[in-house]
């Protein structure tokens, strides 16, 4: 989220000003996002959610990536601040908590210590990314996100063979 402007205007060369906005459309997304999942969430299971969410970011990150134009953008730009921003991490740690109930404590902590790493690190990545080549920033962003689809996929398949299901 902290370089889609720069992304917006020397990848998909908009204006600085339509450039700008795009992040107040990631943070429409992901307040539409906390809005529906809040209400989405009393009525299917987290780890669904999980599992659309990460594929939906895939797709849409990937399609910023090949497909840089500013429509793109913009329609990206909210699609990532709903499914990448909007409460994946939470719907993730409940999840997580499902399936160790006895070590909730633990699950949280190692949860939120591997969310801080990677708050850390992936800023820097990027930073330096940027240095070079301002659309490999969305590479990067795109291969994270597959990454974090396929450990979804991982974790829904786990999810189904450990948790009953008829509750």
């Amino acid at each position: 989220s902290q370089f889609i402007g720069v992304y917006g205007y020397e990848v998909a060369q908009m204006t600085q000003d339509n450039a700008n906005l795009l992040i107040s459309y990631y943070s429409m997304g992901s307040l539409a996002c906390v809005a529906v999942t809040s209400i989405v969430a009393t009525k299917i299971r987290p780890v669904y959610l999980v599992l659309v969410y990460t594929f939906m970011s895939f797709v849409t990150i990937t399609l910023m990536w090949l497909l840089p134009t500013p429509a793109i953008m913009m329609i990206g730009a909210a699609f990532i601040g709903f499914f990448a921003a909007g409460g994946v991490l939470q719907l993730g740690l409940t999840v997580m908590g499902e399936m160790f109930p006895a070590g909730k404590g633990t699950i949280t902590g190692i949860f939120y210590t591997f969310g801080s790493i990677a708050s850390f690190v992936i800023p820097i990545t990027a930073a330096a990314i940027a240095k070079n080549n301002v659309q490999g920033i969305m590479l990067f962003d795109a291969i994270i996100a597959g990454i974090g689809f396929i450990l979804a996929i991982i974790i829904f398949i786990r999810y189904r063979q450990t948790i009953d299901l008829t509750k």
